[in-house]
């Protein structure tokens, strides 16, 4: 399984329970909604966040990389 393109021997691990911190809610004219859903595929699916918001997870098991996409 190639979970980041052009890498090999990557193994999928599940996100298993998450943490959103810090979150602003507004800034100046500019509302956020920060949201979070784990998938059914195990995967983290975060919108809405701002400058400083933190988030943070556990897995299923050890994992050597994380797959971040803006």
């Amino acid at each position: 399984m190639n979970f980041v393109n052009g890498l090999t021997n990557d193994q999928h691990v599940n996100i298993t329970s998450f943490s959103l911190t810090n979150v602003v809610v507004k800034s100046g004219n500019t509302q956020y909604t920060p949201a979070a859903t784990i998938d059914a595929d195990g995967n983290l699916i975060v919108t809405g966040l701002s400058s400083g918001d933190t988030v943070s997870w556990t897995t299923s098991g050890s994992h050597n990389r994380v797959l971040i996409e803006n």
